[in-house]
């Protein structure tokens, strides 16, 4: 399966993975000047694999989707690290030490809802 990478940039942001446990992680995000702007965590979906446009793509670690910030996927202002770690370390203590990957196929109902902190 292809990891989730520990860097990349996405809308003029760098994503920096900080930590990460199981599947939650903790990005600080960053601006190409490189000012910090705040920080995200998630907890690591799985992409099935599946055929795009005629290219066979591999089954897959994804970052939550933007419908699903709030259920997987939490956002902190650069003021608000301690929080961020809060969070992150509250995913560990709900799910143990090796949060589940969140199988979207599998979110339906109230379960996806549950997720947040």
């Amino acid at each position: 399966m292809k990891m989730l990478p520990t860097e990349t940039v996405y809308q003029g942001r760098i994503l920096r993975q900080i930590k990460r446990q199981g599947m939650a992680a903790l990005y600080e995000v960053r601006n190409k000047g490189n000012t910090l702007y705040g920080y995200e965590v998630i907890i690591i979906t799985i992409e099935p694999a599946k055929e795009l446009f005629g290219r066979a793509l591999p089954e897959r670690e994804s970052y939550p989707k933007a419908e699903d910030w709030g259920d997987l996927a939490w956002s902190f202002p650069r003021i608000a690290k301690k929080q961020a770690f809060a969070c992150f370390n509250g995913l560990l203590k709900r799910y143990g030490t090796t949060p589940p990957a969140a199988n979207l196929a599998n979110l339906e109902g109230s379960e996806g809802r549950d997720r947040g902190l």
